[in-house]
């Protein structure tokens, strides 16, 4: 098994509140790296960074307005494979987790590979976690499904309203191209009718921005479906989307249920 400190390229999760979301572990990967190549505009994460490794990248400023989002982040993998075959190990640190709705991972990975660079992917605390914790949500509870925003009107995917819903990606609706722009409220007309085919129009929609500033509170808002477009102004980038269930599912299976609490059944499900 190889050591985790004998990677070419570490992609890192360094979660949503800034440095008080970095775990030990990814802490203690950073302070081996030679550069660190990072995604984020926190105050003070580049100051953090600086103080673990001798090189401090920001990709950030490869984002420009109008532009194709899959081409900014082919540059910004291509760059941090470049780093790695230049002075490895580096770390490429991503906001949130590293593999929660973020495409350039997965692009390292596939260069990393033709190359011969071996890869080690650190999980981080993602706007998922944070969302589970700023309504006290147990997934389990009617179960969970995700959608991206986008991908849900090109593939009109099904939504089963029983089970609760994240919609991720909303501040980016209906486009491949990155705008630091605000939405127009007629943004949102598609998205809303494609929702009032499952659920009914005064269903509560939470709109939640978990703050990364470790002071501030998240901000949670709560509307109906129909009057999605009343809050454009808030619906940004960072924003994830939350429908509770229509209507929790019945049990069907009445037999099953009654061996669940049985001690005679769970030695027959268990080895003697």
């Amino acid at each position: 098994m190889r050591h985790i400190m004998s990677y070419d390229i570490y992609i890192v999760g360094i979660g949503i509140k800034w440095i008080e979301h970095i775990t030990l572990e990814v802490d203690r990967v950073l302070g081996f790296c030679k550069e660190i190549l990072y995604i984020e505009r926190a105050p003070g994460i580049e100051e953090y960074f600086a103080e673990k490794a001798d090189f401090v990248t920001n990709l950030t400023d490869l984002y420009s307005e109008d532009s194709e989002r899959t081409e900014t982040y082919h540059e910004m993998a291509t760059r941090v494979v470049d780093s790695a075959l230049e002075h490895s190990p580096v770390a490429f640190a991503l906001y949130g987790h590293p593999t929660i709705y973020a495409y350039p991972p997965f692009l390292v990975r596939e260069m990393a590979a033709s190359l011969g660079l071996s890869v080690k992917l650190l999980p981080g605390i993602s706007a998922l976690d944070c969302l589970f914790c700023d309504l006290a949500i147990d997934p389990s509870v009617n179960g969970i499904q995700m959608f991206e925003a986008t991908d849900l009107l090109l593939r009109e995917h099904p939504i089963n309203t029983a089970a609760a819903t994240v919609i991720w990606q909303i501040g980016s609706l209906e486009t491949a191209l990155f705008s630091s722009a605000r939405s127009a409220a007629s943004r949102f007309d598609r998205f809303r009718d494609y929702l009032l085919r499952f659920f009914p129009e005064h269903h509560p929609i939470y709109a939640v921005y978990s703050q990364p500033h470790p002071m501030l509170k998240s901000q949670v808002h709560k509307f109906e479906i129909s009057k999605i477009e009343q809050f454009s102004t808030v619906l940004h980038s960072a924003v994830t989307l939350y429908l509770p269930p229509r209507m929790p599912s019945e049990v069907k299976n009445v037999e099953l249920l009654s061996k669940l609490q049985d001690p005679n059944y769970l030695r027959n499900l268990t080895a003697t």
